[in-house]
C-alpha cells in the first residue's frame, strides 16, 4: 500500500508540474502576443533555465530581435542550440539559420545544412525549402559530410551535435 501511494503520489506531482510548466509558456505567449515582451522574456527565462525546450526556443527568437532584452546573437544562438539539442523542430531549423548567416557565431554552411536536414527529417516544411536552397550553395561533398554529421546527431539523440 506505501508503494502505491509512493507511485500514486510520484504521478500527481508529475502531473501539475507539466501543467504548470504549460501554463506558464501559454501566459508567455500571452504576453509576447501584447507585446508585453519584458514579461515574456521574464516568463520564458525562469522556463528555459528550468529546461524547457519551447521557452529556451522563445528566448532564442526575442534575444535574436532584441524584444524585452537587448539584443544578443550569441545568447540567442545559445538558447537555440540547447532547444534545438532537446529535438525541438523550430529551434533546429532557427540554429540552421544562425550557421547559415553566421549570426553571432562563425557562418559554417555544413552545420546549417546538417540543422535543417534533422528538421526536415522532422517534416518541417521551411527547412525542407531552406535545404533545398543551400543544396545549390555548397557542393557534394560538404553535403555529404552535413547528411553524416546530423545522422549522428539523431542518433546520439542530440548529444555533441
Amino acid at each position: 500500500m506505501k508503494k502505491l501511494l509512493i507511485v500514486l503520489f510520484s504521478l500527481n506531482f508529475l502531473i501539475c508540474s507539466k501543467s504548470v510548466l504549460a501554463d506558464g509558456i501559454l501566459k508567455g505567449f500571452d504576453a509576447y502576443k501584447n507585446k508585453d515582451y519584458q514579461l515574456a522574456f521574464d516568463i520564458w527565462s525562469k522556463l528555459a533555465i528550468e529546461g524547457d525546450p519551447i521557452a529556451q526556443n522563445s528566448l532564442g527568437v526575442m534575444l535574436q530581435k532584441g524584444e524585452g532584452t537587448e539584443m544578443n546573437f550569441l545568447l540567442s544562438y545559445s538558447w537555440f542550440k540547447k532547444s534545438a539539442e532537446s529535438g525541438y523542430t523550430p529551434a533546429q531549423v532557427s540554429l540552421g539559420y544562425i550557421y547559415d548567416q553566421g549570426m553571432g557565431i562563425d557562418q559554417n554552411k555544413i552545420k546549417a545544412y546538417m540543422w535543417w536536414r534533422i528538421a526536415s527529417l522532422h517534416g518541417d516544411s521551411d527547412a525542407v525549402t531552406l535545404l533545398k536552397l543551400l543544396s545549390n550553395e555548397i557542393n557534394e561533398n560538404d553535403q555529404k559530410i552535413a547528411i553524416n554529421l546530423a545522422d549522428k546527431c539523431v542518433k546520439n539523440n542530440f548529444k555533441a551535435c
